[in-house]
């Protein structure tokens, strides 16, 4: 918004105005160099602040990820620590215990045509 307003002021409106003449007594700077400096300082300005926001927001990021890690190892190992083992028989696929030979323990229900 601000670069916008800028160029708008610098490039559209202070070229139109009729006194176009560098004059240190009357206080008139309205020539094309001191207003394409104004702009590139301006410009400059804007790419500073936000080349520091950006890096401040990516420094954050980076801590919290870290944060975040150390947590996760943390809490992975002391619930390793505290896992309780049982073996059931049986054989197991996916996760899930199945009886022997593939049999499955309910009873399947048969299709009418």
């Amino acid at each position: 918004m601000t670069l916008t307003l800028a160029v708008l002021v610098l490039g559209f409106g202070l070229s139109r105005v009729d006194s176009q003449t560098f004059d240190i007594e009357t206080g008139v700077f309205n020539t094309l160099p001191c207003r394409l400096c104004i702009l590139a300082t301006v410009c400059l300005t804007q790419v500073w602040m936000m080349w520091r926001f950006i890096n401040f927001q990516l420094r954050r990021w980076r801590e919290y990820r870290a944060e975040q890690w150390g947590r996760r190892k943390i809490s992975a190992v002391t619930a390793a620590r505290g896992r309780i083992v049982r073996r059931e028989q049986g054989h197991h696929e996916n996760g899930l215990v199945k009886s022997e030979n593939g049999a499955s323990p309910r009873v399947r229900k048969t299709r009418s045509p």
